[in-house]
């Protein structure tokens, strides 16, 4: 715990598992290796979780009800590359984090708020969990895997013509919602 308007700057040459937290401001993550979680984060700043020199490296902040009030970055640096990234923010202002253009797999959970997916190409999974509409920016998302959107009561809209889903697709929403969802080619 860090109170008051401090930030918290944490680097590591391997990998780093973070405690739950709550912190007064900014918080900082340079690994070189994985970051993951042990417990639930609250960050009112802005949050940048770096990967530093390790190639193909998991950034999978989504097993807890994190509270990130401002921007979240997850990046790589120096030769270092992602491969996974997971991120859970049950704030309701919460927005998608910058990303790499190309990941592996791609799990996000908004519980509390909307979702606009970014220009991704994934070689293995998407899952999306929403507590408002599915949307996307333009540009269009390619998965190899499977992919799976939660919208709750709320819309889905993925109607770019750039979107490739290659493997199965599941969608799921309720109440007089529509579902939108366009692919280059067959949806399975």
């Amino acid at each position: 715990t860090n109170s008051g308007a401090n930030n918290v700057v944490l680097r590591d040459t391997d990998a780093i598992v973070l405690g739950a937290s709550t912190l007064g401001q900014n918080l900082a993550v340079t690994a070189g290796g994985h970051i993951s979680q042990a417990g639930a984060l609250v960050v009112p700043g802005t949050s940048t979780f770096t990967i530093d020199t390790a190639p193909n490296q998991d950034g999978l902040l989504a097993g807890f009800a994190n509270n990130f009030t401002g921007a979240v970055t997850i990046a790589a640096t120096g030769g270092g590359s992602l491969r996974d990234v997971g991120l859970r923010n049950i704030n309701a202002a919460a927005a998608v984090p910058v990303l790499p253009a190309s990941l592996r797999n791609l799990d996000l959970q908004f519980n509390g708020a909307a979702v606009t997916l970014p220009t991704v190409n994934l070689s293995g999974t998407l899952n999306v969990l929403a507590g408002g509409a599915i949307t996307q920016a333009a540009g269009g998302v390619q998965v190899t895997g499977t992919s799976t959107f939660a919208a709750g009561a709320n819309a889905i809209t993925l109607a770019d013509l750039g979107n490739n889903f290659t493997a199965a697709v599941s969608v799921t929403n309720s109440g007089a919602n529509n579902v939108v969802l366009r692919d280059t080619d067959a949806i399975v």
